[in-house]
């Protein structure tokens, strides 16, 4: 799977990374949002993951799990698309580009 295509989905970290991240690295258990993708000058390919507190975490793709279960509709979809919109707010209000 392309590493683009996680952008929007629940993932939940597995274990730590090892790598160095400008944020603070996920650690086992942080479930969110992926916000934004990239690779590393070494090919590897990373994410920032947006916790349900605002919070923005990095982790390596190796290093996380897709939940299975992606909140379609309801109540679990409404949590997340609201954290997204409280996060792009702020960072829009602050001049920050929205990822």
């Amino acid at each position: 799977m392309e590493v683009r295509s996680y952008r929007g989905k629940i993932v939940t970290v597995t274990k730590k990374s090892r790598a160095r991240f400008p944020l603070t690295v996920g650690i086992p258990g942080d479930q969110g949002l992926v916000i934004s993708t990239w690779y590393s000058s070494m090919g590897t390919p990373k994410i920032s993951i947006l916790m349900q507190d605002g919070s923005v975490r990095c982790s390596t793709l190796s290093c996380v799990l897709v939940d299975e279960d992606q909140p379609s509709s309801g109540k679990e979809k409404a949590k997340w698309e609201e954290v997204k919109k409280e996060y792009d707010d702020q960072r829009s209000d602050s001049g920050e580009d929205t990822a």
